[in-house]
């Protein structure tokens, strides 16, 4: 049982030091008098479960090597800062996938009403 709990303990603490900025971009640069520094949201989950039923009996219960829990991290870039002499800029990365996204949910939504006030307009014809 306590190698179960330290299992879980190590399992937690090898996510949260992957957790990082580094595991999106990479090390901050200094190219030609600028430094760039790379920003990304970082999170991670973790959740236990319960096996369902009893053990068939105690000692296989005392010797599985697999327990009910997990973890996961997911990054996302968010952008990076330049910093040069006196100035600092800060460069946004966008996500294309969410735009495109937006795109066509903005598309839908223009044909659903162009369609409602043409037949408003024109009436349903029989």
């Amino acid at each position: 049982m306590t190698d179960d709990v330290q299992r879980l303990l190590d399992t937690f603490a090898d996510l949260r030091d992957n957790a990082n900025v580094n595991a999106c971009f990479g090390e901050a640069l200094t190219v030609g008098g600028r430094t760039i520094i790379p920003v990304a949201k970082i999170s991670y989950g973790f959740g236990m479960g319960a096996e369902q039923g009893p053990p068939s009996d105690v000692e296989s219960l005392a010797t599985s090597t697999h327990g009910p829990y997990g973890g996961g991290m997911k990054s996302s870039p968010l952008g990076v800062i330049e910093v040069a002499e006196g100035e600092t800029r800060i460069e946004p990365v966008l996500d294309e996938q969410k735009v495109a996204v937006l795109g066509m949910l903005v598309g839908a939504w223009s044909v659903f009403w162009l369609a409602k006030v043409l037949i408003a307009i024109f009436g349903r014809r029989e």
